[in-house]
C-alpha cells in the first residue's frame, strides 16, 4: 500500500469510529428533564397535576409521565418532596407551600363616640376579613395590644387596627377616629318605690332594686343602703339608696318602709303625714281631737309668725324625745307628739308639719343627717320666706326658738338634699 492509500485509509477509519460514538451518545441521553429543582406555590392554592408543568420532553413522554404529589399537603406551610415518574424512571422535585399574601379587612364604621373609661376591642371594630390562615386583629401600637382603653376626653383620630396572619402577613392599616367625651349621666335605680309592709313580717332592703349606668351596664351590686328597718315596731322608716358609676357621678334615693301596726288594714286606718305609719281610724280621730283643743286653748296668734312659734313651744314644752331605736308605738308619729307626749325628731317634725298643715301654713318635712346620724326636721313659710326649724334640736339642747337659713344648718352640721326643698337663703329677723 502507497503513501496515499494508508492516508485514505486512515480518514476511513477516524470517520468510522466518530460515527459509532455519535450513535452511542445518541442512546445514552434522558429524554425527560425536570424543570427545576423546587416548585412555589400559595397554601390553600390549586397545585396542577400534569407533567407539563414539571418536566421539559417531547409530547409523547409528556402524555405518559405521571407526577406523584402525595406527600404534599396545601394546607401547612412546609417544603415536601415530589416526583415524575417515567419509563420506570422517577425524577424528583420539591414543592414548597408558603402563605405571602396580606389579609384583606375593612372596618364596620370608621367613627365612634364613647365615654371616658371605655375599651374598644379591635376584633370587634372589622368585619370581611379575607386571609387562607389564622390572624389576628389589634391596635398599631408597640406591644400589639388587642384592646384599648380611652382614659382622657378628646378626639383620637389616628387609631389604627391591623390584621396580621401567623406567617407575619399585615393587612393595610386600618383607620379610625374614636371621639371620647366626659360621662355626666348619673346611674338611675328602679324598685325603690315606698313600701308598706306588716309587724312581724321579713324584709330585704335590696329585693327588687336595681341599678343601671348607661355607660357602665348593671351597678346593682355596687349599692349602698343606709337607714333601718324594724319590721317588729310598727312606724315609719327611712333607706338611703347610693350608688355610683365609675365616673364618679352618684345617684341617691331615699325610700320609706311603713311597717303597719298589727290588726291594722288600710281600709281602717288613716297614713300620718309624710309618709308616716298608719294610724288606726279611732287614734286618728283622737289625734284630731287632741289637736283641736290645744289649738283652742294655745294656738291663738293671728300671724304665722307667732302661730310658729307657739305650735313650737308647745312641742317643746310637752313632747318627751325619744332616740330613733326606742321601744313604743307611734313614737314616730304626729299621734305620738301629740296624744302620748312622747315621740323621736321624725314624731316631733311630722307633729309640727301636722299642726302648720292644720292653720294653712306651708311646711315641709325634711330628711338628712346631723353630725353624721340621721335626722328629720321641717322647712317653714314665714313671711316671704323660708326657714328652717328643728324643734326635736331645741327640746334636746334647749336653744330656744329657732328659724335658720340652709347656710346656718350647714355650720351646725346638717347635711341634706337641697334640690328638694324650697330655697332657704334669708337669715330670720323679725
Amino acid at each position: 500500500m502507497d503513501k496515499r492509500e494508508k492516508i485514505i485509509a486512515g480518514i476511513m477509519g477516524a470517520l468510522l469510529v466518530g460515527s459509532v460514538s455519535l450513535v452511542g451518545l445518541l442512546f445514552t441521553v434522558d429524554p425527560v428533564a425536570v424543570k427545576q429543582r423546587q416548585f412555589t406555590y400559595e397554601i390553600h392554592s390549586e397545585i396542577p397535576t400534569t407533567a407539563e408543568n414539571y418536566l421539559n420532553a417531547n409530547e409523547k413522554v409528556l402524555e405518559n409521565a405521571v407526577i406523584n404529589l402525595s406527600d404534599v399537603q396545601i394546607d401547612q406551610i412546609g417544603i415536601y418532596t415530589a416526583y415524575a415518574e417515567y419509563a420506570g424512571k422517577q425524577y424528583p422535585f420539591t414543592i414548597q407551600i408558603r402563605d405571602t399574601e396580606a389579609p384583606i379587612a375593612s372596618l364596620i364604621q370608621t367613627k365612634y363616640e364613647i365615654k371616658v373609661g371605655d375599651t374598644l376591642i379591635a376584633a370587634d371594630l372589622v368585619k370581611d376579613i379575607q386571609d387562607a390562615s389564622e390572624y389576628i386583629v389589634y391596635f398599631d401600637e408597640e406591644d400589639r395590644p388587642k384592646t384599648k382603653t380611652f382614659t382622657e376626653a378628646k378626639t383620637y383620630n389616628d387609631v389604627f387596627i391591623i390584621v396580621e396572619d401567623i406567617y407575619g402577613n399585615r393587612s393595610n392599616k386600618l383607620r379610625l377616629s374614636v371621639v371620647v367625651s366626659q360621662d355626666n349621666e348619673a346611674p338611675i335605680f328602679s324598685g325603690v318605690e315606698n313600701k308598706v309592709v306588716k309587724v312581724g313580717t321579713l324584709f330585704n332592703a335590696l329585693e327588687g332594686v336595681r341599678a343601671n349606668d348607661k355607660t357602665d351596664g348593671d351597678l346593682t351590686t355596687s349599692i349602698k343602703v343606709t337607714g333601718m328597718v324594724d319590721t317588729n315596731t310598727a312606724g315609719s322608716y327611712t333607706l338611703t339608696y347610693t350608688v355610683s358609676d365609675l365616673s364618679g357621678n352618684i345617684t341617691t334615693v331615699n325610700r320609706t318602709i311603713t311597717v303597719q301596726i298589727d290588726g291594722v288594714d288600710e281600709a281602717d286606718s288613716v297614713q300620718d303625714v309624710a309618709n308616716g305609719p298608719y294610724l288606726p281610724k279611732e287614734k286618728y280621730r283622737q289625734l284630731e281631737g287632741n289637736y283641736l283643743t290645744i289649738s283652742r286653748a294655745m294656738f291663738t296668734a293671728t300671724n304665722h309668725y307667732d302661730l310658729v312659734k307657739q305650735m313650737n313651744d308647745y312641742l317643746v314644752k310637752f313632747t318627751k324625745y325619744l332616740p330613733a331605736d326606742a321601744p313604743g308605738k307611734y313614737a314616730n308619729s304626729s299621734y305620738g307628739a301629740i296624744c302620748n307626749n312622747a315621740a323621736t325628731d321624725e314624731g316631733f317634725a311630722r307633729a309640727f308639719l301636722y299642726m302648720c298643715q292644720q292653720q294653712k301654713i306651708d311646711c315641709y318635712y325634711v330628711e338628712g343627717t346631723y353630725n353624721n346620724m340621721e335626722m328629720v326636721w321641717n322647712i317653714v313659710k314665714v313671711g316671704e320666706n323660708y326657714y328652717h326649724i328643728d324643734v326635736a334640736y331645741e327640746r334636746i339642747y334647749g336653744t330656744g326658738f329657732q328659724l335658720l337659713s340652709t347656710s346656718e344648718m350647714k355650720a351646725l352640721g346638717y347635711v341634706f338634699d337641697e334640690s328638694y326643698y324650697p330655697q332657704c337663703t334669708k337669715k330670720f329677723s323679725n
